[in-house]
């Protein structure tokens, strides 16, 4: 960690985190015990289980790079396989934006000043396309929903929520009657 000001800021959020945990029975499951440390690209670190046992060194920009490539890689396999949702057509490469990627994923900052990281190098056309990348709207989903429901059947097998929730019940059964039996997880 090279900026004590981040340092500090990356404490205070495990502080307030812990604080936030401490009393809860969830304590322990996901990744709580160790703040939001994952959750930081630009971090190393490392912890001990409750046995002692040292975690292997944890790093940050590797995973996210790694996540990163793989993300390309799905979306680029998608696009091939279903064409008419490509906003471009020429096929891309992630080598051409690895290293702006990894500058990003480097820069020791708070989350607004990383997003504003991604935004610039979005606008500035280094994450191969030219414009800024849309804001998050974390009530969408809901909304389509809501407007879906209001539609006849026929008309809501028209859109895209409806095919997404199909394929959630889809995917659902297939984890509950298949795969979990197959390796003996469920009964």
């Amino acid at each position: 960690m090279k900026d004590s000001d981040i340092l500090d800021y990356i404490q205070s959020k495990a502080d307030s985190f812990f604080g936030r945990i401490a009393a809860s029975a969830t304590r322990g499951l996901g990744h709580a015990c160790v703040a939001d440390f994952p959750d930081r690209p630009y971090l190393e670190w490392e912890f001990s289980y409750e046995n002692g046992i040292p975690s292997p060194l944890r790093k940050n920009q590797e995973t996210y790079m790694q996540a990163c490539e793989n993300l390309f890689d799905f979306f680029s396999k998608f696009k091939a396989a279903a064409p008419q949702y490509a906003e471009v057509a020429e096929a891309r490469n992630f080598e051409t934006i690895r290293a702006t990627v990894a500058e990003i994923l480097a820069f020791e900052g708070k989350k607004d000043e990383r997003g504003e990281k991604w935004q610039g190098a979005a606008i500035a056309g280094r994450l191969l396309f030219a414009g800024a990348i849309p804001e998050y709207r974390h009530n969408a989903f809901r909304e389509e929903l809501e407007a879906v429901s209001k539609l006849t059947e026929r008309n809501a097998h028209n859109q895209r929520v409806w095919h997404f929730t199909r394929g959630v019940e889809v995917m659902r059964g297939m984890i509950l009657n298949e795969l979990l039996p197959e390796r003996n997880l469920i009964g």
